[in-house]
């Protein structure tokens, strides 16, 4: 654990530039719980490799510059391939394997811990990995793709964007780094607030350094010649959407989810993340009266336009489903009807693991509890301006709001958490 913090620190003091001690909280989040794909505490993972002793799970990370020469031209020519400004590329790259320090960036070319799917037919390295389970630490061995090269490695990572449709938004800037990974932090990449800014660090000094030591031009000056393998839905990619990443810290799930569409159907003219959000009210100064967005989905469903109707958790979650279109059958009250509802359909919802962190989630996702004296149900809404991050009512409390904070379990009890399907 002490040699782990130590490198920890140092690593952090040759991104940010300061002592790992004066790092923020929430900044240091970034790097334990934040990032999805492969974390900087992975360095410390002991590996399974049997053509590497165990104990060589961290190699010497590479000063910047070397970094930079080392794969400059392997961003370059992906990102101008796949439409990405390649800088963010190896910024991204030198956050997620420390500056190449990762066994399984430095011998393997995985530089953003993509897990090797059924459906992957390359290389497999089995390493150890820490997830939370059930809200507990525990060590698993899971299976990692191996890259024949370090370009394969950051086509692996670009193929993952392309095929997620969330990141849809993201590739509308090619040319422009900062408008880039601030939409990917958005989409869900990373939660943590300074997560733009530490990439952003890292990306000016990646900056510099091609500008000083190479001929490649900024991604902002140059023409793009998009391959048509990377076009949206294309299965025939290194790498799928379906496939899981992971960190010292947990899971991502990625693929994409109906919450954030406009069903035909839509009563509201919105998504159901968006109807849920118009619906509520951006502060606790209306607790007992009924925004007029959200009494019109109550009549919009035909059901009651009580207070104390639309102070109930379930019927606010009900009401955003129904009017939205989303799922015109979901029930009209009762957690446990709800959590009994979306567990019987597996065609509509997917229950996805409650590993109590973030970046595991997806705007829409529905967390529901009906256990002891545990009764709740609410929607996260992902990264929302504000500090917003989930919509919920309160039984005789108060009616849906946009206050309050992202919780896993509610008095020691665990929530299920469902995904509507895509």
């Amino acid at each position: 654990m002490k040699k782990s913090v130590f490198l920890l620190a140092i690593l952090l003091t040759s991104i940010i530039g300061q002592p790992a001690s004066a790092i923020a909280d929430d900044q240091r989040q970034i790097f334990n719980y934040s990032i999805p794909y492969f974390n900087i505490n992975a360095n410390n993972c002991s590996t399974d490799d049997p053509y590497t002793d165990s104990s060589a799970s961290q190699t010497k990370s590479l000063a910047a510059e070397e970094f930079v020469l080392k794969y400059a031209d392997s961003a370059y020519n992906i990102g101008k391939k796949a439409g990405i400004p390649y800088e963010i590329i190896l910024a991204q790259a030198a956050i997620e394997s420390g500056w190449g320090g990762s066994l399984l960036s430095s011998k393997y070319n995985n530089f953003f811990g993509i897990k090797a799917s059924s459906g992957w037919t390359g290389g497999v390295v089995n390493m150890k990995t820490g997830e939370v389970i059930n809200g507990q630490n525990t060590t698993i061995t899971a299976g990692f793709r191996v890259y024949e090269s370090p370009q394969a490695g950051f086509e692996g990572y670009a193929h993952f964007i392309h095929d997620n449709q969330r990141y849809s938004e993201a590739l509308k800037y090619p040319d422009n780094p900062l408008k880039y990974i601030t939409e990917v932090r958005k989409a869900g990449y990373a939660t943590a607030p300074d997560y733009v800014q530490v990439v952003m660090n890292v990306e000016k000094q990646v900056e510099a350094i091609i500008k000083e030591k190479t001929s490649l031009p900024p991604s902002s000056q140059m023409t793009f010649e998009i391959d048509p393998a990377f076009s949206k839905g294309n299965t025939t990619s290194t790498t799928s959407s379906s496939d899981n990443s992971s960190s010292c810290t947990g899971t991502a799930f990625s693929g994409t989810t109906s919450a954030t569409k406009v069903p035909a159907n839509s009563q509201s003219g919105k998504s159901f993340v968006d109807t849920a959000i118009m619906m509520s009210w951006p502060d606790r100064n209306h607790t007992h009266s009924i925004k007029p967005e959200y009494l019109a989905g109550l009549k919009a469903t035909g059901v009651s336009t009580a207070l104390s109707y639309a102070q109930d958790c379930g019927h606010f979650i009900s009401t955003a489903l129904r009017y939205s279109g989303a799922d015109p059958n979901f029930p009209l009250g009762g957690t446990g009807n709800m959590l009994k509802y979306m567990s019987s359909n597996p065609d509509k919802y997917t229950e996805i693991p409650n590993t109590g962190n973030a970046a595991d989630l997806m705007a829409g996702d529905i967390f529901v509890v009906n256990q002891g004296r545990s009764h709740h149900i609410y929607v996260y809404l992902g990264e929302q301006p504000g500090n917003v991050r989930i919509a919920s009512a309160s039984l005789y409390e108060r009616t849906a709001d946009l206050v309050g904070g992202l919780e896993f379990d509610q008095w020691g009890n665990r929530y299920h958490i469902f995904r509507l399907k895509g």
